[in-house]
């Protein structure tokens, strides 16, 4: 992915990367209704760009509720449902003291992805990681798409991508000689800021990463 005058360019799509980090839900929305008729669009986002079922019908609820103008039935609206919430909390609450102890399992949802949306963003940051590495390595994914790679190596890990993983965070180890933190390292990697891919030797060894990552030693990295 090189850049051209509208931006980033993807060499597989052959065309034009639409950046949606920068635009909000419903600027997303309106750019696929006004771009319906074209081909496929080729694009990067963030995860909490996408909104989830959960989310969708809170927005519901509430805006349903905003729309009762009489205040007494208001009032009422909002006892009604403190007492439903009270009520299936005091049921949740007797069915935990019934479960047996030995049945109790912590951290039941840990690196569980539960909403669609969510999984196939994930995607998304993989096919960006692994477009940007067949095209130009490790230094031009990190140039063009490196905000991503902590949201890509999230992904791969997920995805038991488990050698590739350990290609990107050596990677990231490389660039990142300071230990900063993720949320530098990443506001210096969408600046341009990051002084180490302009180092020969550390591009040699990025060179080395993107040798044994053409080998794909986890085979596909798109399919489970």
């Amino acid at each position: 992915m090189s850049p051209n005058k509208k931006g980033k360019f993807c060499n597989s799509c052959n065309k034009t990367v639409v950046d949606f980090t920068k635009m909000k839900n419903n600027e997303i929305q309106k750019y696929f209704v006004e771009n319906s008729n074209n081909e496929s669009i080729c694009g990067y986002y963030k995860f909490n760009q996408v909104e989830s079922e959960k989310n969708t019908r809170y927005n519901n609820l509430r805006n349903n509720f905003n729309q009762i103008k009489v205040k007494p039935i208001k009032i009422m609206a909002l006892f009604s449902l403190s007492l439903a919430f009270t009520f299936s909390s005091c049921i949740m609450g007797k069915r935990a003291e019934q479960i047996p102890e030995e049945e109790l399992i912590e951290n039941d949802t840990k690196n569980k992805v539960n909403d669609p949306t969510q999984i196939i963003v994930q995607k998304d940051y993989i096919r960006e990681f692994e477009m940007e590495i067949n095209n130009g390595g490790f230094n031009q994914y990190f140039i063009n798409s490196g905000q991503n790679c902590f949201e890509a190596l999230r992904a791969l890990k997920y995805n038991k991508k488990v050698e590739t993983a350990k290609l990107l965070e050596e990677a990231i180890k490389l660039i990142n000689p300071k230990k900063n933190s993720e949320k530098e390292i990443t506001e210096k990697l969408k600046n341009g800021e990051v002084e180490e891919l302009y180092d020969e030797k550390i591009s040699l060894k990025l060179e080395k990463l993107d040798t044994k990552f053409y080998k794909y030693p986890d085979g596909s990295l798109t399919k489970e």
